[in-house]
């Protein structure tokens, strides 16, 4: 155990204070997971009391940005630490048009996939070459070996769609053969808060005798909630069983949220409204102080914060910024100003019938522009007042929409991916069948 400490000090990962060897690492995506449906965040129901409780622990940052508003592209700027248009993965699994004919026809259909460029280091391989051991369980569909989310893990296992249950019994399945003389880094991504939406016991029944919302909608949130429930209890096994309140950093995410009925839009189909571009960011465990933070933080930042948590050096070339000068008094007021005159970017592809057009907006303060490049529209919303994106201020602030416009044209001029061919894909009809449960075929809701 010596031996490995002084090689994981020569790789910059020094032990935390007061422990005998560097923290494991736990990073939790649960997918599609909105805060605003978390008490934590000011729900009127308490879907998720384990998640409470780290919060009053740990680190909750109030005002966290996703980089998109669907997987592909949100969790590789989570494992990179850059933006979309830097890493380049902006497409992934979705039929539509000619291509769901064809394989309900009984024929094969191909998608294009984007991979991450081998030239973009992820998480999981900056932990490895930090002398950790690595195990990532993913049950999404999107975070696959054809995009390379699987380099740098020792073990890595995609089962898709299983529920947070079973993640607990593959992550004891490759514990189990894993060293006990190492840390871990642990990356777990959860779709049960995903459509389609189960209706969970005892929580879906409890929830429906209380809820204000009434039809399909008021079905579909109220099952959405019970899928919290249940991923939060699920959770809380988890950190007993594995023993995670002992010299662990735990850091619990979404990618982006879900939609129901604000502005029209039901899932997270093409979008950068809050309701979708807004996500949890959570962090407890060792070194992690306890408060709320209200500047704006972005996916980005996971990657660095991780590595300085675990003594390590982020890259300066990254696009995210280490959030402990925000948790630390002597730093946060220069942390909270620089916070306040950053500017956080995301981006969305199109449906694929108007392939090469993006949806991107620009977070900067208490202002988020949102421009759509198939209708050409933008729009601008003051978030101080208006959280809920629902007053257009682009024609009443023209100075503002342009500076905000400017600071978009200078991050994707400074921004470009490192080239990597794009792979096709076939689709059998198993997947497919896989993929329309999930929203990602014949619809724009996802």
């Amino acid at each position: 155990m010596l031996l490995l400490a002084a090689i994981l000090v020569s790789a910059g990962c020094e032990p935390s204070a007061g422990n005998a060897s560097p923290p494991d690492v736990v990073l939790i995506v649960l997918d599609t997971l909105r805060p605003d449906h978390l008490e934590l965040f000011g729900y009127d129901v308490e879907t998720a009391p384990f998640l409470s409780e780290l919060g009053e622990r740990g680190a909750v940052f109030e005002r966290a940005f996703s980089t998109s508003a669907w997987t592909p592209p949100a969790t590789a700027s989570l494992i990179t630490g850059l933006y979309p248009q830097r890493h380049g993965v902006v497409n992934g699994f979705e039929l539509e048009g000619s291509a769901v004919q064809q394989i309900e026809q009984g024929g094969v259909a191909s998608v294009s996939v984007s991979p991450l460029p081998a030239s973009h280091a992820t998480l999981a391989e900056r932990f490895s070459r930090a002398g950790y051991t690595t195990i990532g369980v993913t049950t999404n569909v999107h975070i696959n070996e054809i995009v390379g989310h699987d380099r740098g893990f020792d073990r890595f296992t995609l089962e898709r769609y299983a529920d947070a249950a079973r993640v607990a019994e593959l992550l004891t399945e490759s514990l189990a053969e894993a060293p006990e003389d190492r840390p871990r880094f642990l990356y777990l991504h959860l779709m049960d808060v995903h459509k389609p939406f189960h209706e969970r016991e005892p929580w879906y029944s409890e929830y429906s005798a209380h809820s204000q919302r009434s039809g399909r909608l008021g079905k579909l949130v109220t099952a959405y909630d019970s899928e919290i429930s249940f991923a939060d209890a699920q959770l809380r096994d988890m950190y007993e069983r594995f023993g995670w309140a002992e010299n662990t950093v735990l850091c619990v995410v979404s990618d982006h949220g879900e939609g129901f009925g604000e502005g029209g839009l039901v899932g997270h189909g093409p979008s950068l409204s809050w309701v979708v571009n807004r996500c949890l960011l959570l962090l407890s465990g060792s070194g992690v102080a306890r408060m709320r933070v209200e500047s704006n933080v972005s996916l980005v930042d996971v990657v660095p914060t991780l590595l300085e948590l675990t003594g390590q050096v982020a890259p300066a070339d990254l696009d995210g910024r280490s959030l402990l000068p925000l948790l630390d008094p002597t730093q946060r007021p220069v942390a909270e100003a620089g916070s306040a005159e950053r500017a956080l970017f995301a981006h969305r592809r199109h449906r694929r019938q108007l392939k090469g057009s993006f949806l991107w907006s620009v977070v900067q303060g208490r202002w988020k522009l949102v421009h759509d490049e198939f209708s050409g529209v933008s729009q601008l919303f003051d978030m101080a007042v208006d959280p809920f994106e629902e007053f257009d201020l682009s024609e009443a602030q023209p100075e503002r929409l342009l500076q905000l416009r400017a600071l978009h044209e200078t991050h994707v001029s400074g921004a470009a991916a490192a080239g990597q061919a794009e792979q096709q894909v076939d689709i059998d009809a198993e997947m497919y069948a896989h993929l329309q449960a999930l929203g990602y075929a014949g619809d724009d809701d996802h």
